[in-house]
């Protein structure tokens, strides 16, 4: 009885070293409806279980109608300075199916919006502020790496370090807020973290 006690004691406790499920994402795109314009944010991301917790901030800049000139003609993001803008900061709450080397996410929330309108009246400056609470969503898809493996720079020409959970991903976003202004958007998103728990 002495014996069996004394091996059982000696027995080693198995713990798992999981990884957590944390990233960190930004993402560009182009919204319409309410509000039209060139989108950019970014997101942390927490999942447990399937449980996806997600802050946000999206600031979308709408066409400067007054800047049609120089490098705006020729240029993109130019032509979107000192025009009127919209920025959120929202938290979320979803849920996150992971699959081998990809994963969908639907999540929604509330968020506080500010809304800021800029026009001229006889050649004089306005510059309105508005705020609102909203209610965020998103629907993402991304593609990350499937097993656990060295992390590699310069797209995968130079490993570096031991095989690793950390990883790089890319995918799409459509995503909006439902408020006094509503916009829905769609753009790509490329996020660094931790996208599944690895053996």
């Amino acid at each position: 009885m002495i014996f069996i006690k004394f091996s059982f004691s000696q027995e080693e406790i198995k713990r798992d070293y999981n990884n957590p499920i944390a990233y960190f994402e930004v993402f560009l795109g182009y919204s319409g409806v309410n509000f039209e314009g060139l989108s950019l944010g970014y997101t942390g991301n927490y999942q447990k279980g399937n449980n996806l917790f997600t802050f946000r901030n999206l600031y979308i800049a709408s066409k400067n109608v007054n800047r049609n000139r120089g490098l705006s003609k020729a240029f993109l993001f130019p032509a979107y300075i000192n025009g009127n803008s919209l920025n959120e900061y929202g938290l979320l709450y979803g849920k996150r199916f992971v699959y081998d080397g990809s994963s969908l996410s639907l999540s929604a929330g509330i968020s506080s919006n500010t809304l800021i309108n800029r026009y001229k009246v006889e050649g004089l400056k306005y510059r309105e502020k508005e705020h609102y609470i909203g209610v965020p969503f998103e629907i993402n898809y991304k593609f990350f790496k499937k097993d656990k493996n060295r992390f590699r720079l310069f797209y995968g020409l130079i490993p570096i370090g031991r095989p690793t959970a950390f990883s790089r991903s890319f995918g799409f976003k459509l995503y909006g807020n439902f408020g006094k202004v509503t916009h829905v958007g769609f753009g790509f998103n490329y996020s660094f973290g931790f996208h599944k728990i690895y053996n």
